[in-house]
């Protein structure tokens, strides 16, 4: 009984057109003919670049019938091989960076969360160090990214003017915290000398929903 693997890979002893005994083998196909299971053969010489095909029953063959080997111009089984295309995950939004599937709701280089809201439940606390500027999980007091503490002095009340709690509650709610720098200003009139809030506030961030100094402002800590 003549090995199947073997069986799929027979060629022409040599090309019909060239002479050249050196072939390329494709995809042998496995169809069903009315005498049984069959064998469609394709192969092409590397010497003339021509297509030779054969067809015949298993049996027959395996019997130790020759192949009768013909020309054909094309074949559906030559055309290169496409691979699915791998799904990918969208760009960080904050720094553009390209994100794993694995990690798609949450940036390694800039700290950015898909889910700020569920990550503070999670984690404690997302938001900007003051110092880095990394946006961040910590565990209430200390960078993860670049160690820096922050400061404990508590937040004076009567920074809670009418105009900074109305610039803090705008940019939560919006997710727009382009107007930092401006409640930095309604801090400083309000009477706040912290330079840690005052120089996070003018920081260029980024600034996400967890910011510890809006928070801090909307007594969220």
């Amino acid at each position: 009984m003549t090995d199947m693997r073997n069986l799929r890979k027979r060629a022409p002893e040599s090309c019909p057109q060239c002479g050249d005994a050196e072939f390329e083998h494709y995809e042998t196909g496995n169809p069903r003919g009315s005498g049984g299971a069959c064998l469609d053969w394709l192969v092409r010489c590397r010497g003339c670049g021509g297509l030779w095909r054969a067809f015949a029953q298993i049996s027959t063959v395996q019997a130790g019938a020759p192949l009768d080997w013909f020309g054909v111009e094309s074949d559906a089984r030559t055309a290169p091989r496409v691979e699915p295309r791998r799904p990918t995950a969208p760009p960080c939004p904050a720094c553009r960076v390209e994100l794993s599937l694995s990690g798609w709701a949450e940036c390694a280089r800039c700290g950015w969360l898909k889910y700020p809201t569920c990550a503070r439940e999670k984690w404690g606390h997302v938001g900007g160090c003051p110092h880095c500027g990394f946006v961040y999980r910590w565990d209430g007091t200390t960078c993860s990214h670049c160690g820096h503490t922050r400061p404990t002095e508590p937040f004076d009340a009567q920074w809670r003017t009418d105009t900074v709690v109305s610039l803090a509650s705008q940019m939560y709610e919006s997710r727009d915290f382009s107007a930092m720098p401006i409640l930095a200003d309604a801090l400083q009139d309000a009477g706040c000398g912290s330079a840690d809030v005052l120089d996070h506030c003018r920081d260029e961030g980024p600034h996400v929903r967890g910011c510890w100094v809006v928070d801090l402002v909307l007594g969220k800590e």
